[in-house]
């Protein structure tokens, strides 16, 4: 699917990380763990004078029996962060993604492909795009791809989209700091 173009694709320019540790094993196929795996549990943005940042380091391990392809616009993918909210867990951030069709990012049966997910987020209430839905930023969170398919075309649907539960990641907390400037 893709997006109506945004008016921020300055939003890129203004991501910029915070430190990540380095990427923790994750273990061979069937061992229980999701096949993306966050390299830290817990992540700290820095409050900018227009928005968070952060950067979290990713590796995804294909686990499945099939090619697992990524849909990207020149490496940008479409993953959600969703928070633990009330025992839920809800879409609470996406990015703002060029609209544009890549060649898939391909991942061979038992392959890792190692990403990084740059977030930048405006303050709730300002121009800057895009945001976090909720005001209670710092809490659980894992990152959801939407669009990570087998059987790849290079048209609407794409192909057979994966499994759920080879599309989330571990679970990861995010602390936000208190606006800059307030």
């Amino acid at each position: 699917m893709r997006r109506p173009p945004l008016l921020p694709v300055v939003c890129w320019l203004l991501f910029l990380g915070a430190s990540c540790s380095p990427a923790t094993d994750v273990g061979p196929p069937g061992d229980g763990l999701p096949d993306f795996q966050t390299d830290s549990v817990s992540y700290t943005f820095v409050a900018t004078s227009v928005g968070y940042t952060g950067t979290i380091g990713v590796t995804y391990t294909n686990k499945t029996n099939e090619t697992a392809n990524f849909v990207n616009c020149l490496g940008g993918t479409d993953v959600q962060l969703q928070k633990l909210t009330n025992g839920e867990w809800k879409t609470v951030w996406s990015p703002v993604l060029l609209t544009c069709l890549s060649p898939p990012i391909v991942v061979a049966p038992g392959q890792e492909y190692r990403s990084r997910i740059s977030v930048f987020a405006g303050y709730p209430g300002s121009n800057f795009l895009p945001t976090f839905v909720t005001t209670d930023i710092s809490g659980s969170y894992r990152a959801v791809w939407t669009q990570v398919v087998t059987g790849y075309q290079d048209k609407l649907s794409f192909g057979t989209p994966l499994p759920a539960e080879h599309r989330v990641s571990n679970q990861f907390t995010i602390v936000a700091p208190a606006r800059s400037g307030s």
